[in-house]
Order: C-alpha cells, then structure tokens, then sequence
C-alpha cells in the first residue's frame, strides 16, 4: 500500500476537547509523521485551556489560526479558513474537535481510498457521520446511514438513521451526502471544491454534497468505524428518550447576527439549489461564482441519482433508508458528449412504417419524442400528430428543421437527454439507443422518462431491456424487418424504471408481479367500493405503523367485504402488511425465496415506492 501525507481539518470553537482529539490523533495513527493538522481556533480570552498539548510528540505539525469568538461568522466560514493552512499533502481529512479515532485509522482510510480507485472511481470521497463516544469511556459500535430529511423552510439536511450499513466484499456502499465532521479525499479537493464562507451551519452538507458530485466526485460511506463523534446529546437507549451530554459554547451564544447570517445562508442555498430559483438580494449571491455546482454532471442528474426533488421538496424511499447505486452515476461530461456525438452520428437502420404508424394511433400517442435518425418523422403526416425530435449535434437540428420546415407538427430541439429534463409526450421512440450505451447512461435515459411522466417506451433493443435492466416483458411487440420493437407502458411499470444493480433487478423482477397480484385480488373484493379500497391504500403507503394501517380493517364495511370467500381479503392485506413492515421475518422469507435476511432495506423501499406508485395509479 503506498502511503501519503494527511492534512486533518479542524475547525474548533471554543472546544475543551479539541487537545483531547489532537492527541487521540496523532497516538493512534500508524504514520503519525505523515500527519498535518490545520487548526482553526476560535477562542474566548475567559476560555482556561488550550488547544492541543504543546508538549506532545507531534505539536509542530500543527498549523494554527486564532480568531476571536466574536470574529467567527459560523462554521462554513471556519473551515474555509482552515483549508488556507493547506500545504499540498496527499489526502486531507476533516473533522470536528471532538473526536477518538481507532488504531492506524490513517492506514486503514488509505486502503479504503485506494481500494475505490483500483475499482475505477477515479475521484472519491469517504464520509458519513461517525458514531457516539462518551467522555466516560462508551463506544457505540452501530455505523449507521446518512438520510435525508426536509425542513419547513425547504433546507435539506441529514440525520443519523438507525439503518446499519451493510458490507459487501469490504466495498465502501455509495451515498449521495457528506457529513461535515467526517470527510476523507484527495488532498486536491481543497483547491477544486473550496469551503463557501458565505453559508452558516444548516445547509453545509447539502451544498457540498451536490458541488462535490457535479465537479465529477463520488461519495462513499466506510467499510468500517474509523472515528467516533461526541454528540452534544445521545439517544438512551432504555427510555427513547434524547440526554444532554455535555455543555459547548455555539456561535449564536456569543454572536448576535447568527440569525442575520442564516437567513442570508439558507436562501444562498435554496437559490443555488433551485429552490427559490430568483433572489435579488446581492449579498445572498456574493462570489457564487466561485461556490457553485460543477459541469461534469447536472443537479438534475443529482436528484435522479439522491432520490431528492429541490424543487417539489420531495425524497424518495430508497433516499429515506439511504439507498443509493452507482450505476447511475454519470462518469464525466467529457464521456456523455462523446457518447452522444457518436450516438447521433451513427446511420441508423430505422425506417418508416404503416405499423409503427398504426400502433401509434391505436394507443393514442398523438406526442412522441425521436432521439436519433428523425427520417421516422415522415410516418407522421397527420397534422393533429405531434413529433418532437432531440438531437445532441446542432448540426443534424438544423438539417432536419430544413428539412421539415414546412411541416409545423415536426419541431427539433438540441439536448442533452442524460442530463436535462425531456418535454412533456405520449411516448418516446429509442432505436439503437440501449444496444450501443452504457448501463449508466441507460438508467438515466429510463430515470428520465420515469421522472417525466412519459406514458410509452417504443424500444428496438427489446432483449437488452429484458436481460439487463430486468424490465417485464413488453406489452406489445410490433414485427419490423428481421427484428421486433417492444412497447411498455411506463405509468404501469413505473417501479422498474428506478436504477438497482443488476441483483436487486432482479429481485424486483420476481418480487412485484406476486404483490400486483394480491393487490389485483385485493381490487377485485373492492370492485365496487372504490373509495374503501382507496383509503386502505392510503394506510398501507403513508403510515409507518402496521396496527394504525390495521385499524381500517375494523370498520364494519371493510371487515364485512374482507370476510368474503373465506376471509380471503383478510389474508391478503396480512400478506402485504408482513412484506410491507417486514413482519414475521421467517415466514416471509420462506414464501419469497429469493430474498434474504440482508435485503431487508432495499424490499421495504422497493415496497413503500411501488405502493406510492400504485396508489397514485388508482388516484388517476
């Protein structure tokens, strides 16, 4: 393993414990003198101690910065000073003042570093919020998961979620944030993604979390725990209850501009974010320029691959239980341009139909979108026919505005369709499309279509989509030349245009055909109480609790209809309810087979997102 220098971020604020994690540090690291510390200290002249023990080993590798308490504008603003200290060591790590590190923690972050690299992530990032230490000596030993959470104000955060992260081979498990008192990188990100000073407190992993990943950088969460954190409180784990731990000064004890300073912080965030997409106020956006999101991948593309919606202030179930894959993930703008330019430059073998013409008509698809070779147009002389061709080359948008330049229902548009948002259309016709490109670049396409409600994919690569993205069988196959075209319908396979890896596919292949078909016998005792079964949807989708979804099914008219064919409705619901809030784990183990124990998570967001789905279907 080669080793490298380290440069530790800590941004300290009147902290006693700052000495302690300083020393902690250096003792347990295997190379200490490969460690730098770049201290900010914030400090009160009525503050008795110091920072670090000066008479330690290791106190010259330390770089200080003081700055009175009341000099401080939060702690954004302290870490940016903090990252001036930095003198090109290999890695950097950033950390909070209060924290204890296990034995050759530099070691084993070099191997975890280096691991992701040779597995052909080229610019990664460990992080996550690690867990609780007391300062009487307890160590949690659960490494939980960072999930996302939205607050009035639409100010997204993260908290630490009681869901383990699993371990795979000792891969590190993608994520879509960074925790800010635990992160490890190239010591490059520094310079290329520096701290914005602008922001305060709430909203700083957000903010960095989406300018890391749209400048090309890929989250992950560690195979192990490397540090532990002293939260100001914890969870007693008898009561439930939260317990005060420990008293530390904050920045609003001894500022009173802190609530000035986060106004101007969160509408900074939500305008760069695209929530509040029009401010006017200069001092929001001061220097944004220098803060702002990359062009190696979209914030589009970010929510696709988080499961977070800024501007609907929505998170899907995968981003609830801190679910995320990587086959999404975009590798470099540099790779999509030169995807699309050899994708739209390739002859296509695509030619016009009465069939294809006559499918079109027969589903009512009176708006479809083309993505290559839009000769295909000409099936379409219809007027009341809609066709809207997107292309990545101008070149070919302006020869086929030439060339249908008399034919107003024929528009052509230049765009990126892995990264922008498609328009609005009955249907999207690819040909040649899934054969030719990578997996990452197809989950988009489909992500894509997903998000916007496109309701048919006409598709030439039929086996591709069956075999690799574990798409049902089409609904139609229309015969062309030697080959055939399949059309799905999207709004009824919704579920499966969500990005898994090829395993988890899979398994979704196998698992929701046998809980529509419950649901479908469900629907059948509701047939004529439409309203019923709606509302027992409702309790199945949005509540957290199985015995509050129960209660529904005392209510006389409900109990009544389930009781029907020898309580064959009863049976059902429990059927769903067990898979639904994993209940009775052997028994649902031993009916769906091919899942096990360790799937836990990704069925009880598989099932939460397909009942959303499936219940907004009923609401149509």
């Amino acid at each position: 393993m080669k080793t490298g220098s380290i440069f530790v971020q800590i941004a300290s604020y009147r902290d006693p414990d700052c000495k302690n994690t300083i020393r902690d540090l250096f003792k347990k690291a295997k190379y200490p003198q490969n460690i730098f510390i770049g201290l900010n200290w914030q400090y009160s002249p009525e503050d008795d101690f110091e920072p670090f023990y000066s008479e330690d080993e290791y106190s010259h590798q330390i770089r200080i910065v003081k700055h009175d308490c009341t000099e401080s504008k939060g702690v954004c603003w302290a870490r940016s000073k903090t990252q001036l200290l930095y003198k090109n060591e290999t890695y950097t790590l950033q950390i909070d003042a209060h924290m204890r590190f296990i034995e050759y923690w530099d070691e084993e972050l070099i191997k975890m570093y280096q691991k992701l690299q040779q597995n052909g992530i080229k610019k990664p990032i460990i992080s996550h919020y690690p867990p609780n230490f007391t300062l009487d000596g307890k160590y949690d030993t659960r490494q939980g998961k960072m999930t996302p959470y939205i607050r009035e104000d639409g100010i997204v955060y993260f908290k630490l979620s009681g869901y383990s992260i699993e371990k795979y081979d000792d891969m590190p498990l993608p994520s879509a944030s960074v925790g800010g008192g635990f992160i490890f990188a190239n010591g490059s990100m520094i310079k290329e993604i520096p701290y914005d000073p602008n922001l305060y407190f709430h909203g700083e992993e957000i903010t960095l979390s989406t300018r890391l990943w749209t400048n090309g950088w890929d989250i992950f969460n560690p195979t192990k725990i490397i540090t532990y954190h002293l939260y100001q409180s914890t969870v007693d784990k008898e009561s439930g209850k939260k317990v005060k731990v420990r008293d530390i000064k904050l920045h609003k004890d001894d500022n009173n501009n802190h609530k000035e300073l986060e106004k101007n912080s969160v509408q900074r965030i939500k305008y760069l974010l695209g929530t509040q997409p029009y401010i006017s106020n200069v001092a929001v956006t001061k220097d944004l320029e220098h803060f702002g999101l990359g062009n190696q991948r979209s914030l589009y593309q970010y929510e696709n691959y988080s499961g977070i919606n800024f501007k609907q202030l929505h998170r899907n179930h995968f981003a609830r239980l801190g679910i995320f894959f990587n086959d999404i993930t975009p590798t470099t703008l540099e790779d999509e341009i030169n995807f699309l330019t050899q994708f739209n430059t390739l002859k296509s073998s695509l030619e016009t139909t009465d069939t294809i013409s006559l499918v079109l008509k027969k589903f009512n698809i009176n708006r479809i979108i083309g993505i290559k070779d839009h000769q295909i147009s000409k099936s379409f002389d219809d007027s009341s026919f809609s066709y809207i061709g997107i292309d990545y080359l101008q070149k070919n948008i302006d020869y086929y505005r030439y060339t249908f330049r008399q034919e107003p229902n024929k528009i052509f548009y230049q765009q990126n369709i892995l990264r922008e948002s498609l328009p609005n259309a009955d249907a999207i016709l690819c040909f040649d499309f899934f054969n030719v490109t990578p997996i990452s670049f197809g989950w988009q396409l489909l992500t894509n279509i997903r998000k916007n409600s496109i309701q048919y994919l006409l598709a030439s690569e039929v086996d591709i989509l069956i075999n690799i993205y574990s798409l049902p069988n089409p609904i139609l196959l229309i015969p062309y030349k030697d080959t055939y075209l399949g059309l799905w319908d999207c709004q009824k396979i919704l579920i499966y245009l969500y990005c898994l890896n090829q395993e988890y596919a899979g398994k979704r292949l196998k698992l929701i055909p046998l809980i529509e078909e419950k649901l479908n016998n469900l629907e059948k005792i509701f047939n004529n109480h439409k309203l019923e079964y709606k509302e027992i949807m409702s309790r199945l989708h949005q509540n957290l609790n199985s015995s509050f979804a129960r209660e529904i099914l005392e209510t006389p008219n409900i109990k009544t209809l389930l009781s029907q064919n020898n309580n064959l409705g009863t049976r059902l619901i429990d059927d769903i309810l067990r898979i639904r809030f994993w209940s009775n784990e052997n028994r649902l183990l031993e009916e769906f087979s091919f899942i096990n124990a360790q799937d836990k998570q990704f069925v009880l967001a598989l099932i939460n997102e397909y009942l959303q789905n499936y219940e907004e279907r009923l609401s149509i």
